[in-house]
């Protein structure tokens, strides 16, 4: 069931522990900002209220839920999915921009980017301190600055075809523990093609005006 509904972005955020700097650019790239359950801790910090909190509660202090108004918290007990699935499952917007969800245990970053492959609606883009990270849609194109670090991650055998890069690609069977592309530079307009849905694209973080236009259109870039 959805629950947040948004014609511009959506920021969600989660308990990972998150530079207030950061989080202050991070807010200023959407519309509503959602909470994953302790997220909302960071968003009340940064003295706002979120527009909606989900989640299983385990993690959301009694006092904190108390500044929340009552309409916007939204209690999903079920334990078959992680908070930021049932999160991303109940947003319909263009693009979600997820921070919080990073840094504090692998396992649950790794948990992050094992629902990213499986849901692709809506698309989301994942800030990690100075990079971000997302699945690629089966073609992408993506104006950079020349001398850009990125990478192609496969997270599950794909084929790929890149160009715009120092190390190129054409057809080329990628896969976990086999063929990757990491540290690639960038050197023009940047193209990716793929037959499934299956590569982790890297970038500095500074490149998220570029990636918000690429996967969600113009209307998506920040002002």
């Amino acid at each position: 069931m959805v629950i947040v509904h948004s014609q511009a972005p959506v920021i969600l955020v989660g308990g990972a522990p998150i530079e207030k700097e950061i989080l202050f650019q991070a807010l200023d790239l959407g519309d509503q900002v959602v909470a994953a359950d302790s997220g909302a801790l960071a968003v009340l910090d940064a003295g706002r209220v979120p527009d909606a909190v989900i989640g299983d509660f385990d993690s959301l202090p009694e006092d904190h839920r108390a500044a929340i108004p009552a309409e916007r918290l939204h209690y999903v007990p079920e334990q078959d999915s992680t908070d930021f699935e049932k999160c991303l499952t109940r947003i319909d917007a263009p693009l979600v921009i997820a921070i919080g969800f990073s840094g504090a245990r692998l396992d649950h970053e790794l948990a992050v980017f094992s629902t990213l492959l499986r849901i692709d609606t809506p698309p989301c883009v994942i800030l990690r301190g100075a990079e971000l990270a997302f699945i690629a849609p089966p073609q992408l194109r993506l104006d950079l600055p020349v001398g850009s670090n990125l990478s192609f991650f496969p997270l599950a055998p794909v084929t790929v075809t890149t160009s715009g890069v120092k190390w190129p690609l054409t057809d080329a069977l990628m896969r976990p523990g086999g063929l990757t592309s990491s540290s690639n530079i960038v050197t023009g307009p940047v193209a990716l093609e793929c037959d499934t849905r299956a590569v982790l694209v890297t970038l500095p973080a500074a490149s998220v005006a570029s990636v918000m236009q690429a996967l969600a259109g113009p209307t998506a870039s920040p002002a």
